[in-house]
């Protein structure tokens, strides 16, 4: 991917991008509060789609970027509204709006053709991911299926992350416990790696082959995808997910046919029992500074699927192919 296509991020619209689709207004403005802040945003998104449409971009998945930045910011967290509302305290504050059309795509990423073109375009996302934060300084906040997209570049797969609202299953579990001092936690990059291997796991056991039925298919999505209990009003993810994430139960569970996302999960998975088990060693509370230290190399995900993808002993074209797995449904009541 081209470091240009990364580095406008952080500024406002660049009129050579689309200069048909979007025009800037003011960039700066001394509002209060979140809500009045979003509500003085010049960027009319409904008139946005329709030029583009208008100007024959006609493809619904593009990568796309929009938000309000404090010009104080060292990171620019780009994320929904309400991610933005809970992020941002109430005051007076200069903000910056942006809102940017950088590339257009072919298909969404459950759209895959074989486990090798789901496993580049996450590999290729995750890089994006990582240069936007290097590079622009964005950290894009909401990483799952809907948010990764599949492009063509002269016949090669190349992923890329979208703005979208992301999904509570695919968050981090730090992001979802419930808070011991009561502050909420604020998203860091290696939630969102975290959130990258969440959708290789659920990609892998909806559309790849393997030999679950589809009851224990549905009841593991559950367990890990959607463990939850509810707080003081607030949804929490239970200790389910976790369990998986530091046994290894997530794969060898599925019993995955193909080799190769086989190998990525049981890899990634590894990473993180390594976590699980400095957890121990030190305090639960200490999770984040855990991941952190097996984070020093900010492109190990990248660097790992590209490994894996060119391993020539791993048996990627075995089982290959997407299957659309069945989920069963539980019903209510008696």
């Amino acid at each position: 991917m081209d470091v240009e296509m990364v580095a406008p991020w952080i500024g406002p619209m660049n009129d050579e991008l689309c200069p048909e689709a979007m025009r800037p207004g003011d960039h700066e403005s001394e509002i209060e509060g979140p809500q009045a802040r979003r509500s003085q945003s010049r960027y009319d998104h409904p008139l946005i789609q329709r030029r583009l449409q208008s100007n024959c971009f006609l493809e619904r998945h593009m990568q796309y970027l929009s938000g309000d930045a404090g010009e104080d910011d060292a990171i620019h967290h780009a994320q929904s509204k309400g991610g933005a509302d809970r992020y941002y305290t109430n005051g007076t504050r200069h903000v910056r709006p942006y809102s940017l059309a950088l590339w257009y795509m072919e298909h969404a990423l459950n759209n895959f053709g074989d486990v090798r073109e789901l496993v580049t375009a996450v590999r290729d996302a995750s890089d994006v991911h990582r240069q936007a934060i290097a590079l622009a300084k964005v950290l894009v906040c909401d990483v799952s299926v809907r948010n990764i997209v599949i492009a063509s570049n002269d016949g090669q797969t190349k992923g890329f992350t979208v703005t979208t609202t992301g999904a509570w299953q695919f968050t981090a579990i730090r992001l979802l416990r419930k808070p011991r001092d009561g502050e909420t936690p604020v998203a860091e990059r290696v939630d969102s790696i975290e959130s990258f291997f969440n959708v290789l796991a659920w990609m892998a056991l909806r559309y790849t082959a393997h030999s679950l039925c589809p009851e224990h298919l549905s009841s593991i999505l559950r367990d890990y995808f959607d463990g939850s209990y509810t707080a003081g009003g607030k949804r929490y993810v239970t200790l389910t997910r976790a369990s998986y994430l530091s046994s290894g139960d997530i794969v060898h569970s599925g019993e995955l046919a193909n080799e190769g996302i086989r190998r990525v999960l049981e890899y990634c998975e590894g990473r993180y029992a390594e976590a699980a088990n400095k957890i121990y060693e030190l305090e639960v509370q200490l999770r984040l500074e855990a991941l952190r230290l097996l984070d020093e190399d900010d492109a190990w995900l990248p660097n790992l699927l590209t490994v894996l993808l060119d391993d020539e002993k791993i048996a990627w074209e075995s089982n290959h192919l997407k299957v659309v797995r069945k989920i069963h449904t539980w019903r209510k009541g008696p």
